[in-house]
């Protein structure tokens, strides 16, 4: 998905698809904006890595975005939370923002 905001509703989504269904295993998800390369259908790069990281630290039924994706996305539509820094295989300093669809007015 190319469009940051369409990348962030659709991990939404999911997480709250896999909450509404008992059978569904718990769902984290990871997020992060930039740069990768594609080859033979599959994707590459410190972008891709990056999410994976961010995935393998969230808790079950949350998003995690990276501070790159965090600025791109209207804090008007989303819930944006910065969590502690994190020290992960690559990335000693990874600043994750936890993701949340906007409170109900």
């Amino acid at each position: 998905v190319d469009d940051p905001t369409e990348a962030a509703l659709l991990a939404l989504e999911l997480v709250e698809r896999a909450e509404a269904d008992e059978q569904f295993p718990d769902v984290r998800v990871g997020l992060a904006h930039g740069p990768v390369l594609a080859r033979l259908g599959d994707v590459f790069g410190s972008t891709v890595n990056i999410a994976a990281r961010l995935t393998s630290v969230a808790r079950p039924a949350r998003v995690l975005i990276d501070h790159d994706l965090a600025e791109l996305l209207d804090h008007d539509d989303f819930r944006l939370r910065r969590t502690r820094r994190v020290s992960v295989k690559g990335y000693e300093h990874l600043e994750p923002w936890a993701l949340k669809r906007p409170r109900e007015s």
